[in-house]
């Protein structure tokens, strides 16, 4: 009977395993493989006060892992093919939609990488060369038509805070400095 306990493997689905985790704050363990999230499970025991759990789950599952000689990390997919088949057709038809969304939010992503290159002039440069032709003492009277000029994509108080650091000397944009 002892060698039965000692070689007790304890197996627990990465989901749970997750969730176990992130009640303690590890905020990288999604990205473990599994040989690291069980080494993991197996520290956790040592790592925690048990007394100071307030959660009864998490109090049961860490004592499981005590009791355990070895932690098995396994995937949902694993555990459905150990129950019967009426559960296993009910968790595929969920895990089929979430692909299908991932898809669409990198998609997402490299529309917004396609619109955010600009070709040209930055709208700092453009007021820049706009403020050259103007004097210095009515520069900020012409901050309101430089703002329209790039089509609101600055905001009003941004110009106004570039116009007084050129005044100054300060802040030039690069297209000043190639000049010099």
């Amino acid at each position: 009977m002892a060698e039965k306990k000692a070689k007790k493997v304890m197996r627990i689905t990465r989901e749970r395993a997750l969730k176990l985790f992130s009640y303690f704050n590890y905020k990288t363990a999604s990205k473990w493989d599994s040989k690291r999230m069980e080494g993991k499970l197996m520290k956790l025991p040592e790592m925690v006060d048990i007394n100071l759990v307030k959660n009864d789950k998490v109090e049961a599952v860490i004592k499981e892992i005590m009791g355990a000689s070895s932690v098995e990390v396994i995937s949902t997919k694993e555990k459905t093919k150990t129950k019967d088949a009426t559960p296993e057709k009910k968790k595929e038809a969920p895990k089929a939609k979430t692909p299908e969304k991932k898809k669409k939010v990198s998609k997402k992503k490299t529309d917004k990488k396609k619109t955010t290159k600009k070709v040209g002039k930055s709208n700092k440069e453009k007021i820049y060369e706009s403020f050259l032709k103007v004097k210095l003492e009515k520069a900020s009277d012409h901050v309101e038509k430089w703002w329209k000029m790039v089509n609101k994509e600055v905001k009003l108080s941004t110009i106004k805070s570039w116009v007084n650091r050129w005044k100054k000397g300060k802040g030039l944009p690069g297209c000043a400095k190639k000049g010099k």
